[in-house]
């Protein structure tokens, strides 16, 4: 399942805090927070636990705040991962300046034994 953008940052903000709990995020509608909550359980992200503060709670059972936390997978959903096929860009070498054939032939002249025609011509 992929996840969206905010997925990712609500479980990255779970990631920085230590207990591992998935904030609510009140600048999103009920509707779309609901949404996004069914969305990190059916990924298997977050699970659901009870907490003491109503303002981690993500909704409400028996008058008791849910809220969510962050799972193994939600944390190795978050570490970059290779894509077979591609290199990573600060793997790669640097391409060389090829040089011209003026530079060569300067660069053959300027040695202390100078150079030969035949050298100069290949």
């Amino acid at each position: 399942m992929k996840l969206t953008r905010t997925d990712i940052a609500n479980l990255a903000a779970a990631a920085q805090r230590q207990d591992n709990l998935i904030p609510r995020t009140d600048s999103l509608s009920a509707k779309t927070r609901r949404e996004a909550m069914a969305r990190l359980l059916r990924a298997g992200v977050a699970e659901e636990v009870a907490v003491a503060d109503e303002a981690l709670g993500w909704r409400k059972e028996a008058q008791a705040p849910i809220g969510l936390r962050i799972t193994a997978a939600g944390l190795a959903a978050l570490e970059p991962r290779d894509v077979p096929g591609e290199t990573p860009q600060r793997e790669m070498p640097r391409p060389t300046k090829r040089a011209t054939k003026r530079e060569i032939v300067i660069a053959l002249l300027a040695r202390e034994e100078g150079a030969r025609i035949g050298e100069l011509i290949a």
